[in-house]
């Protein structure tokens, strides 16, 4: 059901083409809902295998976040955790996406009044010295973008841009919904902010903004128990460490207006990027 929900969206749809298109084969390539007849095939057997290689020990970072003593916390999860088998997980590489030479197009037609656009291309990874530049200026550029866009020239239905990382590779995306009769004006616009952020330098403001903006985000997803976990099994996933919130933010208030305007020069390329389109466009 959600995955008939997922076929049916502009925007899912366009996600994973842009995935596809840039990770070709690659592990981010596939969708991790999988496929309808993925789905429907899969036995209560090939369940047990996944569970038993995927979710093994060997293969696990097991992080807690609570206000019991540290001994009564290791008490319970090894009464838990440690009953499990320890498993043989497979050996899973990830290669970084080939850099795409010339603007690669992939569309999918459909028939909607809303046409879906994704532009973006490779990045460093986690640890990598520009990343936090490189988030900082993911956010002016959505910031950006969405002041433009859809405030003030009504293109967008929804827009933004951003970074993400893997431990050894990274990318970015510009994203926009619009209609279909807007659809060259949004695809030159996106591509016209992202020279914009090359050509000149950031003000003092809107880098401010940006790191007000990414500190206030991070502080608030780490509200719950839940996701102060999670984010520490990401992190110590990603080789920063467990606690690299701790000193995010010291990278993150580092950055200066060169640095944004450097590492766009560097990596948001306006001559060689991805773009995938999904919806109804009209004869340009």
């Amino acid at each position: 059901g959600i995955l008939g929900m997922k076929s049916g969206s502009t925007r899912d749809v366009c996600r994973q083409l842009y995935y596809q298109s840039l990770f070709k084969d690659g592990a981010y390539a596939h969708p991790v809902l999988g496929t309808h007849a993925g789905v429907m095939s899969f036995t209560s057997d090939n369940l047990q295998s996944h569970l038993k290689t995927l979710y093994a020990p060997r293969n696990t970072i097991v992080s807690c976040a609570t206000n019991l003593d540290v001994e009564r916390a290791f008490e319970l999860l090894e009464n838990s955790f440690g009953q499990i088998a320890p498993g043989s997980p497979p050996n899973v590489t990830i290669s970084r996406p080939v850099d795409p030479t010339g603007v690669v197009t992939a569309h999918e037609p459909m028939e909607k009044e809303q046409v879906y656009i994704y532009i973006g291309g490779p990045l460093p990874g986690a640890a990598d010295p520009d990343a936090p530049a490189l988030i900082v200026a993911g956010d002016i550029l959505s910031t950006r973008l969405r002041d433009d866009l859809r405030e003030k020239r009504g293109l967008a239905y929804s827009v933004g841009a951003g970074v993400d990382f893997d431990r050894d590779f990274g990318w970015y995306m510009g994203v926009m919904g619009t209609g279909k009769a807007n659809y060259a004006e949004a695809r030159t616009g996106i591509v016209e902010h992202i020279a914009g952020m090359q050509e000149s330098l950031p003000t003092e403001e809107e880098l401010e903004i940006a790191q007000n903006s990414i500190w206030g985000s991070m502080l608030t997803r780490q509200l719950s128990r839940t996701n102060q976990a999670y984010y520490m099994c990401v992190h110590e996933f990603l080789g920063l460490g467990y606690d690299y919130l701790d000193y995010m933010i010291d990278g993150i208030r580092a950055v200066r207006p060169s640095d944004v305007q450097r590492v766009a020069r560097q990596y948001f390329d306006t001559e060689n990027y991805i773009l995938a389109t999904v919806g109804e466009l009209e004869a340009q």
